[in-house]
């Protein structure tokens, strides 16, 4: 399975920095010079950071939010309130799994390429069955923002129960 590298100190900070002006996902993974597959597997990885990172965004949402509901109490701005009445419906069909969001379908390959390199013996044709999954899910997602180097990526194979060693 393709594994990227650790974000950096720098990378993180750069990312937390820039979540309180409320830029979306992509735009702040391109500043940081990471890509959003990076950025998830890094969430996946640091319970610490992707608590930093849920704070960060969980305050601008309630900063804008505050901001709609104040513009809502004027009557004449009547579609704040419209908007934020649909965001939140929207929002909620999103978790509640009706709605299938990038991280589920990267969270669905990556299984996927698990189960992939646990079934398929043969090293290189698993392989390549995951770099076509991991490409899919790039060009559906748009996370790829550049080409990575080949440091950048290393296949990990499991062993199949069949060829472990019997010592």
């Amino acid at each position: 399975m393709k594994h990227f590298k650790r974000l950096t100190t720098d990378q993180r900070a750069e990312i937390l920095k820039h979540i309180p002006i409320g830029g979306d996902l992509i735009s702040l993974c391109n500043l940081a010079g990471v890509t959003v597959a990076q950025f998830r597997l890094e969430i996946k990885r640091d319970p610490a950071f992707a608590e930093e990172v849920a704070r960060a965004e969980a305050t601008v949402e309630l900063l804008h939010m505050g901001n709609v509901k104040k513009a809502a109490q004027d009557e004449k701005n009547w579609r704040a309130g419209v908007w934020w009445i649909e965001r939140r419906c929207r929002l909620r069909a999103a978790g509640d799994g009706r709605a299938f969001s990038d991280a589920h379908a990267v969270d669905l390959v990556d299984e996927v390429a698990q189960v992939v390199t646990q079934q398929i013996p043969d090293p290189d044709v698993s392989r390549r069955v995951v770099d076509g999954l991991v490409d899919l899910i790039e060009r559906e997602t748009g996370d790829r923002t550049t080409d990575p180097s080949p440091d950048e990526i290393s296949i990990e194979m499991t062993k199949l129960p069949s060829q472990e060693d019997p010592s």
